[in-house]
């Protein structure tokens, strides 16, 4: 299971453009059809919601050309809105299910994605693995609010998809992708590259939404590996971060101080050391040392 090199971060989707094989009766990236059909169904924005569409056609093809989907794909999309991606991704396969917490947007889909399977459902809430198809590929998509960001990432990480690709808030890409000796170097960020290989993909303005939020976004593609880690390696993590600024001897003492100490010591980490000064492969190092 290789860790997520500075080589690996980065792979920019500029050049390419999905090819729509024909064009969208109704494309709510366009900003007239949008407000047409937003009118049409009397929709105001929830801002507790974290409503912001998708008004860039080509960010919205850039997404679909990272997905790769094909007519046997499945695509699971959370967070639909008003159909950006849902009806490109009905355009390249009938196995598109749409799940979103706002039931209101779905009169919005039967408008744009029609054939679409609608879920109204919090993302957090759905058993991602039973919907999952045995016979097709299964890829999801996310346009994440910020409130629930984290929480999002590691319950889609949490089931069986060949690949993620999800827009967030840039700055928690930087979280992402950072290494040893980043400031943006989490707890979050270690649980997230043990179990999928990240790449930063693009960035999106903020002025390719409507209403225009606050800050920029990017799109990042999780591909999770074949091989995923224990719940006892996921948890150490947690734990080696429970307080910044003590180190890992004095955040893992539950794990016993003397066998912390000797664990450290087989894996040649300094015995000051604290957590977020480890590698990938030092906490399974250390895991296997340890647990």
């Amino acid at each position: 299971m290789p860790s997520v090199g500075a080589a690996q971060q980065y792979m920019y989707y500029d050049e390419l453009v999905w090819p729509m094989n024909n064009k969208l009766a109704i494309d709510p990236c366009n900003i007239s059809s949008l407000r047409a059909l937003l009118e049409r169904h009397n929709f105001t924005f929830k801002k507790s919601l974290g409503q912001n569409f998708l008004t860039c056609p080509q960010t919205a093809d850039k997404i679909i050309t990272a997905l790769q989907p094909d007519a046997q794909t499945h695509v699971i999309e959370c967070g639909s809105g008003a159909g950006a991606l849902s009806a490109r991704l009905m355009n390249a396969t009938p196995h598109v299910t749409a799940i979103d917490i706002d039931k209101r947007v779905f009169l919005l889909l039967e408008d744009v994605a029609p054939g679409a399977k609608i879920i109204h459902c919090d993302m957090l809430k759905v058993d991602f693995t039973a919907l999952i198809s045995q016979s097709n590929r299964t890829v999801a998509v996310a346009n994440l609010p910020y409130y629930i960001t984290s929480e999002a990432i590691l319950k889609l990480l949490s089931a069986p998809f060949e690949r993620i690709v999800i827009m967030i808030q840039k700055e928690v890409v930087a979280r992402l992708v950072a290494q040893p000796g980043d400031e943006a170097l989490t707890a979050f960020s270690i649980l997230v590259q043990l179990q999928a290989d990240v790449k930063h993909l693009f960035n999106v303005g903020r002025h390719c939404f409507t209403p225009q939020p606050n800050v920029d976004s990017a799109v990042v593609m999780l591909t999770p590996y074949a091989i995923q880690p224990q719940l006892e390696l996921l948890q150490l993590v947690k734990n080696g971060y429970a307080n910044r600024r003590k180190t890992l001897v004095n955040n893992l003492q539950s794990y016993g101080r003397e066998k912390v100490v000797a664990a450290l010591a087989g894996c040649n980490i300094n015995a000051c050391a604290r957590a977020e000064t480890l590698t990938i492969d030092d906490w399974r190092q250390l895991e296997a040392a340890l647990l």
